[in-house]
């Protein structure tokens, strides 16, 4: 996975496959018409094996498709046993939307600063879906603040004054989900 034309390939065929008609809930409802773990994991492995994309990456991928398709608790087995900060990225996304509000902070605490940090704000800069302000609160200085966003969707879910609506922060979700994607397929592995 080292060329750009590879990456952009791979990225996008793994796009295709998890695709699902409607953004992924910011809780743990399940939506409908998803694949099932079954089907995910043949759908990876035959994209695994066209791109050859190695051991180390797998299990990564494997738990990102399986929270995305909404299985939490199969992407949870998954993501609390790779101790990297990717998998720490994906078990504080898990946990959100378990919701595990303190738990997630955690998990994303022990990422550290990331990679997708970077990717995530610049891509949200770039969509100008959200105002300066909106921008600030969840990119203060230029930096994704994960923390921030934990604290968002629990106001949100709880009905909070002030909150954001829910449509706009399962867009921020899928926009993070997208570039740790492109943050995994960067590697090399």
């Amino acid at each position: 996975m080292k060329d750009s034309h590879s990456v952009d390939a791979a990225g996008q065929a793994f796009f295709n496959w998890i695709q699902r008609s409607e953004l992924p809930s910011l809780g743990p409802e399940r939506g409908r018409g998803l694949l099932s773990t079954e089907q995910l994991d043949q759908a990876l492995d035959d994209w695994l094996q066209e791109f050859v994309l190695g051991k180390k990456l797998g299990p990564l991928f494997r738990s990102a498709a399986l929270f995305w398709h909404d299985h939490l608790d199969a992407s949870h087995t998954i993501s609390q046993s790779i101790r990297t900060p990717e998998g720490s990225l994906l078990h504080g996304m898990m946990h959100r939307r378990e919701p595990d509000y303190p738990n997630a902070k955690y998990w994303f605490s022990r990422a550290g600063h990331h990679a997708i940090e970077d990717v995530l704000s610049q891509r949200l800069k770039e969509e100008g879906r959200l105002d300066a302000h909106e921008m600030e609160r969840l990119v203060p200085g230029g930096l994704w603040d994960p923390h921030s966003f934990v604290d968002l969707v629990e106001a949100s879910l709880a009905g909070r004054p002030g909150a954001w609506s829910i449509d706009t922060l399962r867009y921020i979700q899928g926009v993070e989900f997208q570039s740790l994607i492109l943050c995994l397929l960067g590697q090399d592995d």
